[in-house]
């Protein structure tokens, strides 16, 4: 059990879903029955892979974010056809009616 809550905490501190981990969870046991300085290499080469899972997820998140922006940029297109300048025109020609109301 010490090994799962050490790969836990290792998960917390990196900001990486537990669930991503553990696969993990045989290597950390294996490291908490090495001795001090076999068992902190261990760890760190997990800490060490638990950072690279990390950044690729928050690489990944910012791909996926992106497309998502693309989609639904897509779809807004083509669900609201828009003219710009139509709309733009009308906007600007009431502006210029009002301001020769005021003047």
């Amino acid at each position: 059990m010490q090994a799962r809550s050490t790969l836990a905490q290792m998960c917390r501190d990196i900001g990486l879903p537990e669930a991503y981990a553990a696969h993990l969870i045989p290597a950390v046991q294996k490291a908490l029955e090495l001795p001090p300085a076999q068992r902190d290499m261990m760890l760190a080469l997990v800490a060490q892979s638990l950072q690279q899972r990390a950044d690729g997820l928050a690489d990944e998140e910012a791909k996926y974010a992106h497309l998502d922006r693309e989609l639904l940029h897509a779809a807004a297109r083509v669900l609201h056809p828009w003219t710009p300048a139509s709309n733009l025109l009308a906007v600007g020609e009431s502006l210029q009616r009002w301001q020769e109301g005021q003047g």
